[in-house]
């Protein structure tokens, strides 16, 4: 590790992170990726991170943010938070922050049917869509449950 290299690998997570947000994991390993040496890397994230640049619990916030507004469920949001290396204490801590989403799931189904009275069929085409779309199904029963009474759409 040269003080040349160190500068360059900070220099080049500075680049990266002008062009979208890294988890430190993600970060040092498109470093590494780009040829700099483990400790270049490691020292660049370092620095980031005392800096206050690269912060793995608010860039996990702002995706949670970003895939709830887009109508995912949490275990969606889980997987997507692991594809990007967050660490797991961190995802479970803000997870289990953000994990009511009844009036979601419920708006979801009611533009999912507009406005129609579902079917046997039609219940579990929407309930499909919204497990995909990672929500539980005990999530996803509750809402129909609110959405259309305590009809029986499950027998």
């Amino acid at each position: 590790m040269t003080v040349d290299s160190s500068k360059e690998a900070l220099k080049r997570a500075g680049y990266m992170l002008s062009r979208r947000a890294y988890s430190k994991r993600e970060l040092f390993e498109g470093l590494t990726e780009k040829g700099f040496s483990d400790d270049d890397a490691y020292s660049a994230v370092s620095k980031l991170s005392e800096l206050n640049v690269l912060d793995d619990a608010k860039y996990a916030e702002s995706l949670i943010r970003n895939y709830t507004m887009r109508g995912y469920g949490m275990l969606r949001v889980r997987q997507e938070l692991i594809k990007h290396r967050i660490p797991r204490e961190i995802i479970d801590e803000l997870i289990n922050e953000n994990d009511a989403q009844d009036e979601l799931v419920c708006a979801l189904i009611r533009k999912r049917l507009r406005g129609k009275t579902p079917d046997r069929n039609e219940l579990k085409r929407v309930s499909g869509f919204l497990v995909r779309r990672g929500f539980s199904f005990e999530q996803i029963s509750s809402s129909i449950r609110k959405v259309f009474g305590e009809a029986e759409y499950y027998e």
